[in-house]
Formats: C-alpha cells, structure tokens, sequence
C-alpha cells in the first residue's frame, strides 16, 4: 500500500533566534497554557492496561472512545487503517507545533528524526538489499514522494534528495561501495563479521546490488546506521545549542550520549576497529569522544567504570543507561528510549518556555509508540501477558 503523503502547512516566522530568547513569555506562553490541558487527555498506563485486556479490538475501539483518540479509530478495523489514525495521532500533535508558532529550530528537531529515518530506510533499499518499504514516514519536512522516487530512480538516485540529504546519500553509498569492493574496515585482525538483519521494510522488492563478499548485508546496514546516526545527531546538537534552554541542551547531549553507546554495541558486534569508530563518534555529548574510543573494545565495564570517573559524583543517566544495556543488550534501543523518556519528563516542571512543549511532544510520540503494540498486537492475536511486558518496557 502506498505510503499516504499529506500537505502540510508552513507558517513564515519573522523572528530571529536573537528576538526568540528575549521573548519566551510571549512564544509559549499560550501553547505551554495549551499543554496543561493536553497533558491530562494522556492515556497513563490504567487506560494502556486497560486497553490490553481488552477482548478483542472493538473493545479497544470503545475504551479509545473515551480519549482524544477516538475519533481516528472509529473506523479502523484493519492494520493498515491503525497505522492510519496512529499518522493521524502524531500528525494533530505536530500540527500543534506549526499551529503554535513555534520557533523553527523547535519544529526542526522533531521532523528531522523522521526525514532520517526515511533516508536510513532508503540507503538500506538502495545498498543492502533491504525491501522498498511498504510504509515511509509522513511526519518529516521533505515530503515521502522525494524518497520514493529516489527508490525507483537509476544511478543518480542520490540527486533526487534535497541539499545536505543529497550530500549524506552520495558519501554514504561510495564508503558502502568501498566496503563491498575491498573489504577495507568489514573486519579486524582479518576476521570476517558476523551476518545480521539487512534493515527494515516487509514485503518487496530490493532495488540495490547484493553487498559484496567483503561485507554482509548485516554489516553494510550497520555501517548506514553509524553514518546516518552521526549526520543526524550532529545537527540536533546544532539544534539544542541554538537555543537557551539549559534543559534542551542536556537532552540533546544526552542523545548524543546515547546514540555513541549504540554505535559502540555495533561496532563490537561487528567487528569494527578504532579507527571507524574515531570517524563515527559523534562530538557534542557529556561522555568525551576519547573516553568512548579508548574503552569501547574493551570490557564494557571498564568502559562503565571511565564514564562514571569522566562524569563525577552526581547522577547520570548516560551511566545508568549503559550499565542497562550492558546487562540487557538485546534490549538497548528500548533502554535507551526510556532514558530519553525519563529525562523529558522532568521538563514538565517548567512554569514557561520550550520544556514542557517538547516533554509533551516527546511523551505523546511514546504515547503512539506503545498504541502501535498494543493495538496492533491484539489484532495479530498476541497473548495480552506478552503486551504487558513490552508496555512496562516502554513505559519504565
């Protein structure tokens, strides 16, 4: 089914980052006003047991009824139709954003994610042999089209992107070229890597060239997943610092934190050097990029024991966060969310200013999260004893 591709309204912003500072009273006074109230249509893990043992998906259907939800379900009744209304969900919450005037950089950060996202799935078409997905992601600002004419596009695919995305595609499709024709960073010590999933998609076809036999598709994923984590993360750093909210740019830190953790988890489990990973490392975290680089292959509880003398005393959740993955670390992106959703929640406290906007932009996007499991997972049947466990996963 053809990803749906919704128009999206751009409202100009005459202010300039200078003026935005001075003037936070006056930019969120009204959405902050706006939120308090939207906090409380938040489902909260009651109604999300609720909506587990529900029988069947009608029953869900009628405790949705009761939320702010219920007008995008009540007509769903297939999977299709419940990735529908979940678009739908985060479309009214980014829609809030535009709608609140809200300054670009704000807007930036959350649309971002997904443009990458599609990028990732694309490099993942075009070079690992990964399906053309069925679904892209609607909530980005260059729109699902580009993306699936680039997927069906020759050798020039790559220019079908807009600007730094364009740049990003063609770099990463020759290192991935590299890696396929010499085998150069696929290993270390001569040692061949491990195979692993060839990326995300569902039924379809792939349009890129099998990987060579210097790499498998596992690695040639892995290797798009460092490259467009640290393009990505990079430029939220640039994001958070554009902005005077002390609180923002910890969270920003922090993601970069967390994602330099994921790229160390695959560069072990697939046999990278240190020299990849001084080109992948992401600059701009509370954990120095030396720390990670001099510890990464070693024991990861050395690695644990370098943050924490790095960081201090005080509580960290970059430390917590690893000492987690090191125990569970088939676990590590749902640990690492909850990291991100703990620290957002700590953004609700703000009288005023851009924290309690993005901790409720971020909790809802959790919110569809743990909806898309629930709701889809009792139309495939899943035990609700099985869902339990992945929403007190998400909801830690």
């Amino acid at each position: 089914m053809a990803t749906k591709t919704r128009p999206r309204r751009r409202i100009l912003r005459p202010f300039t980052y200078a003026f935005e500072w001075a003037s936070e009273p006056v930019i969120y006074g009204f959405p902050v006003g706006r939120i308090r109230v939207l906090e409380g249509r938040l489902l909260g893990i009651g109604r999300l047991e609720r909506l587990i043992e529900a029988s069947d998906f009608a029953e869900q259907r009628r405790i949705l009824a009761e939320t702010s939800y219920g007008d995008l379900f009540s007509d769903a009744k297939t999977s299709s139709e419940v990735e529908d209304a979940l678009d739908a969900a985060l479309d009214r919450a980014y829609d809030f954003m535009e709608e609140s005037r809200l300054p670009e950089p704000i807007i930036e950060f959350f649309r971002i994610r997904h443009d990458f996202l599609n990028l990732r799935m694309l490099l993942k078409t075009r070079l690992a042999g990964a399906p053309v997905p069925e679904r892209w992601t609607v909530h980005g600002s260059v729109p699902v089209s580009v993306f699936e004419e680039a997927a069906k596009a020759g050798d020039d695919w790559a220019k079908k992107l807009p600007g730094s995305l364009a740049v990003l595609a063609a770099q990463v499709e020759r290192e991935v070229r590299a890696l396929e024709a010499t085998g150069a960073e696929a290993g270390v010590a001569g040692q061949p890597l491990a195979g692993g999933p060839a990326g995300p998609g569902g039924p379809g076809v792939g349009v890129g060239p099998s990987p060579g036999a210097g790499a498998s598709p596992g690695a040639v994923a892995a290797h798009i997943d460092a490259l467009v984590d640290k393009a990505l993360f990079e430029r939220i750093g640039e994001i958070v610092q554009s902005q005077p909210s002390q609180w923002f740019r910890e969270l920003g830190q922090l993601m970069i934190d967390l994602a330099n953790l994921r790229i160390v988890l695959r560069s072990r489990r697939f046999g990278k050097d240190e020299q990849w990973l001084r080109r992948v490392i992401i600059e701009g975290g509370h954990i120095p990029p030396e720390t990670v680089r001099e510890n990464a292959f070693g024991p990861l509880d050395e690695l644990r024991d370098e943050i924490r003398a790095t960081l201090g005393p005080q509580p960290q959740r970059a430390e917590r966060a690893l000492e987690r993955v090191v125990l569970e670390p088939d676990k590590m992106d749902v640990v690492t969310d909850n990291i991100v959703q703990e620290m957002a929640k700590s953004g609700r406290r703000k009288a005023n200013g851009l924290e309690p906007i993005v901790s409720y932009l971020l909790a809802v996007e959790n919110e569809i999260k743990l909806l898309r499991i629930v709701l889809l997972g009792k139309l495939a049947n899943i035990p609700p004893e099985r869902l339990h466990e992945h929403v007190r996963e998400l909801y830690a």
